[in-house]
């Protein structure tokens, strides 16, 4: 408890000598001069009521006739040994804090070191993914060009289990292209000088534009892929080529993780115009365990181990999708359920000559 705490401490105190020199603790004898006041004005009124006249030589006589003087004559010496003692706790304590913000400094230095090394060698990962990134592309368009002319047949006649080996080359011939796109995308977007040219991108164009890109492959595997635009079109703020890529991302997230029979839907929210419009990307797949949400931005991080394995992918979609939303100031916002599917949306602010139209809009939309 508080109190033993305060006794314990007070009684360690008491037995120290730095409580009782007054050349090491100014306390001692600034309690001795605050108690001085107690015995003169005692002493005084002391002499007035026996009709003596003050001075040391009535003293004696004086606490003779009057002994409980006594008590006030050593209150200096009692309010001294109080205030050292004090005094004493307090250096104690100040010696203490002293020693912890050494080391808290200590500490800091020791972090800030670390922090150093991990930004350096997070720069020569990054250093190192670029370069080879950079190196294998040379050699994935000799390896693609060579499978194209062996499948044409310019390079000779081959048979049926020859073609079919070639379309496993190119399918993991595009994985390795998307990986290396991803790269060095996410290259890109870590460099400190990059940067963000807005502009006007139309929601309507930009939905439309990505329902043709996604729409075979959705209907190859047998997943429902629809895109509800706004009516009447919005413009968002932001760089297009980049918002095209963070949706690029979620939506072939949503393909990866959505079985065949399985829904996927891309679409606007409109609960925060008019100043932002929310672009939605939405499925019915297998979802995100809760407490896995909190680091799905991370880079090469992929739900967990079990998901990676079953489905593939670098874990770079959704932290290249962070990194655009982060340098166009945006939010990127998900809700999930295992078993359920996944709801991604990145809010953008909406065009000033938009926002007017978007709010009446909204206020028309049945509730």
């Amino acid at each position: 408890m508080v109190w033993r705490r305060t006794v314990g401490e007070f009684a360690r105190a008491m037995l120290l000598r730095r409580s009782y020199d007054p050349r090491r603790n100014l306390y001692l004898l600034f309690g001795f001069v605050w108690g001085l006041p107690i015995p003169l004005f005692s002493i005084g009124l002391g002499f007035s009521l026996a009709g003596l006249a003050p001075g040391w030589r009535a003293l004696p006589t004086l606490l003779a006739a009057q002994p409980w003087q006594l008590f006030f004559l050593i209150h200096p010496l009692l309010f001294g040994a109080i205030f050292g003692i004090l005094g004493s706790i307090y250096a104690l304590k100040e010696d203490q804090v002293a020693r912890l913000l050494r080391d808290l400094r200590g500490k800091v230095r020791e972090l800030g070191a670390a922090n150093r090394e991990l930004q350096e060698l997070d720069k020569l990962k990054d250093e190192f993914l670029s370069n080879v990134t950079h190196e294998l592309k040379t050699p994935l368009v000799t390896i693609q060009g060579y499978s194209e002319m062996l499948d044409s047949g310019r390079l000779g006649e081959i048979n049926d289990r020859q073609r079919r080996a070639l379309a496993v080359m190119r399918r993991n011939q595009e994985r390795l292209q998307e990986l290396i796109r991803q790269l060095l995308r996410y290259g890109k977007l870590e460099e400190s000088t990059a940067q963000v040219f807005m502009g006007e991108i139309s929601v309507v164009k930009l939905l439309r534009f990505l329902e043709q890109s996604f729409l075979p492959a959705m209907e190859q595997k047998g997943v429902d892929f629809r895109v509800i635009p706004p009516d009447p079109d919005v413009h968002v703020m932001g760089q297009e080529d980049l918002i095209e890529q963070a949706l690029r991302n979620l939506i072939g997230n949503a393909r990866k993780f959505t079985e065949p029979g399985g829904r996927i839907a891309v679409s606007v929210d409109a609960s925060e115009a008019p100043a932002r419009l929310g672009l939605v990307v939405e499925d019915s797949g297998c979802g995100i365990a809760q407490d896995a949400l909190p680091f799905i931005f991370e880079r090469f991080r992929q739900g967990d181990g079990s998901i990676r394995r079953k489905y593939g992918g670098t874990g770079l979609g959704l932290a290249i999708v962070k990194k655009i939303a982060d340098a166009h100031r945006a939010t990127v916002k998900v809700e999930s359920t295992v078993g359920r599917g996944s709801r991604f949306t990145i809010v953008l602010p909406i065009v000033d000559r938009d926002q007017e139209r978007v709010q009446l809009e909204r206020r028309r939309q049945p509730r």
